[in-house]
């Protein structure tokens, strides 16, 4: 494999690479080496960067759960001490944010499907080694963690398909950033307007704003906080419009007709 990955690159690149000299000048110390190090010092980086993201989704995961487990409980609390308006009030932003955030995880799961399935048929044509496995990493890692997670998802088939055939790793890597941005520009948008009801618009500005302001938390959140709200904003612009609407369509009151004794 070491001698075919050598012949490819230089054939196909025009280089003239001899992985023998390069393991010399490693032992030997010097520019290999050094390139080595910094690389490790990434690969650091990254594993310290993937590990935290797990344990950020890992405690909203934890919060989420003991959110809807003891939602009931904690909803009773906070409505016996608000007033009847204020509890109906914070009842309707409640119903609001548990439909939006199912929303956002019906969406999520949806675009996770598709994407292993898509992955699943060109890990196979491909002949990739443990297609199902590779495509179901893919799908739902990219979906469930923001901003690298698409990163993250690519690099394992990336790799394995490597180690196979590197010409096969090359082929891997344009499958999944051409189904990348199909995604982003075509299908995320549509699921989540439709899932979520939420404005594209709005939708691309949360995961910014969100990004910005909480990091990786944020970007999670983003989207069901900002659904939450633009429902909420539009119930409230409903149910004042509807009463002025109302007055609007009624029947002008007329002037009573003239009494016939007025004419004597």
């Amino acid at each position: 494999y070491i001698d075919d990955a050598e012949d490819w690159l230089n054939d196909t690149f025009g280089l003239s690479v001899e992985f023998d000299t390069v393991r010399d000048e490693f032992i030997e110390g010097g520019g290999a080496q050094d390139l080595f190090s910094r690389f490790a010092d990434d690969v650091v980086n990254v594993g310290a960067t993937v590990a935290s993201t797990l344990f950020h989704l890992f405690t909203v995961a934890l919060f989420t759960f003991y959110l809807v487990a003891e939602g009931s409980k904690l909803r009773r609390l906070i409505w016996e001490r608000l007033s009847p308006r204020r509890a109906l009030v914070l009842t309707v932003i409640w119903d609001l944010a548990m439909n939006r955030t199912g929303g956002y995880i019906f969406s999520r799961t949806i675009l996770a499907l598709i994407s292993a399935v898509v992955h699943w048929i060109a890990f196979v044509v491909l002949d990739v080694p443990s297609p199902v496995a590779l495509a179901i990493w893919v799908g739902v890692v990219s979906q469930f963690i923001p901003a690298i997670g698409a990163y993250v998802a690519a690099a394992l088939p990336v790799l394995v398909s490597l180690l196979h055939e590197p010409r096969t790793g090359l082929f891997v890597l344009i499958v999944i950033v051409v189904y990348q941005q199909l995604e982003n520009f075509l299908l995320s948008p549509r699921v989540t307007a439709h899932t979520m009801e939420i404005h594209v618009a709005l939708a691309f500005g949360s995961v910014i704003a969100g990004t910005a302001l909480m990091g990786i938390v944020g970007a999670l959140l983003a989207l069901p906080v900002a659904a939450t709200a633009q429902a909420f904003i539009t119930t409230w612009l409903d149910q004042r419009t509807e009463p002025s609407q109302a007055h609007e369509d009624a029947a002008p009151i007329q002037a009573p007709p003239p009494d016939d004794n007025d004419d004597d």
